[in-house]
């Protein structure tokens, strides 16, 4: 799950949910490649695409939910 993402010379650098608990190491990733779609979006042979809402991503709606909760304090 992306918490916040940014381009970059090479491709696309993204951090984790609770980027700030981890080392850059952990928490910062690189996808090589060339950003293309209008949503999915590909790069590098990744789809990424947003989070669904009214249970469409089961597996991702409790950390999601977390990381709102955390900005949201």
């Amino acid at each position: 799950m992306i918490a916040a993402c940014f381009a970059h010379p090479v491709g696309l650098l993204y951090l984790d949910i609770f980027w700030h608990l981890g080392t850059p190491d952990q928490a910062a990733h690189l996808i090589r490649g060339e950003v293309s779609g209008e949503g999915p979006w590909k790069i590098g042979g990744h789809v990424l695409t947003v989070v669904g809402c009214h249970h469409t991503d089961p597996d991702l709606a409790e950390p999601f939910a977390r990381w709102r909760e955390y900005l949201e304090t």
